[in-house]
């Protein structure tokens, strides 16, 4: 994400880590933030130390890049009241599987499908949107 404008606090947790929630200990991290808010999880049960378990948090400023690793569970809180920023996320051979996973655990089966038949070249992607070919 690359920021334009104001302020953003992140907090990410590897894949190693579940944050921490209401649920129970064999909760799945991506399903945490359906059960409260971000605020609320902030108020919550945002560490108070670093010690407390093995997390990330940062404040992200204005022209500041920040990558998110595959499987690394994040809350994003804008802190300033306007804010601008440019988001791009980015599949590879190495993210697909959990890619896809996610998305039939969403409820996004036929996006499931239409991104496996053009990952695999039976749909001509360009096509589809009325692209025309860069030669």
């Amino acid at each position: 994400m690359l920021f334009r404008s104001g302020k953003k606090l992140w907090i990410m947790y590897p894949p190693s880590e579940i944050p921490p929630h209401n649920g129970d200990g064999d909760c799945d991290p991506r399903s945490v933030l359906r059960e409260i808010e971000p605020l609320k999880w902030i108020s919550k049960f945002c560490p108070r130390k670093q010690s407390d378990s093995k997390f990330v948090i940062f404040v992200q400023s204005e022209s500041e890049l920040v990558f998110v690793p595959a499987g690394w569970w994040h809350l994003v809180l804008n802190i300033e009241d306007e804010t601008i920023a440019v988001t791009q996320n980015f599949l590879t051979t190495h993210n697909r599987s959990l890619a896809l996973e996610h998305m039939k655990a969403s409820n996004l089966g036929s996006m499931a499908k239409c991104f496996e038949l053009a990952w695999d070249g039976k749909i001509d992607v360009e096509k589809l949107g009325g692209a025309r070919s860069r030669k």
